[in-house]
């Protein structure tokens, strides 16, 4: 899908969070900017440096957008185990790298997952 489709769908309520520098392969603001994520919703920094979304290291807009969000999407292992205790109803999307996250998510190794935070 091209950068227009999605304008298609964009709303500026839509917030994109991204991490403060490269951590694994995690998006960056810089990162967002190339593929043209700002044309389409509006994009933070977490704050963070660790490979996922540590709410305790967040910015203010951060915690902010977790407070008032109507939907929270997160991809990623790594903000799965940042999130997944937080008590936010969050999406999260994720592939499963290791034994520990498939027994916490009731699958195995290697499945493509979908996970409501409200299912555990």
């Amino acid at each position: 899908m091209s950068v227009d489709e999605i304008k298609k769908f964009s709303n500026p309520q839509i917030v994109f969070i991204v991490r403060g520098r490269t951590i694994l392969n995690d998006v960056t603001l810089a990162d967002a900017q190339t593929v043209g994520i700002p044309q389409v919703a509006r994009v933070i920094s977490s704050g963070g440096d660790g490979p996922g979304c540590e709410l305790a290291r967040a910015t203010p807009e951060t915690i902010r957008c977790f407070e008032t969000a109507d939907v929270i999407i997160s991809k990623g292992q790594g903000n799965y185990e940042a999130l997944s205790d937080t008590p936010y109803k969050i999406y999260f999307l994720l592939k499963v790298k290791c034994q520990v996250i498939a027994e916490d998510i009731g699958g195995r190794k290697g499945d493509s997952v979908v996970k409501l935070s409200e299912d555990r």
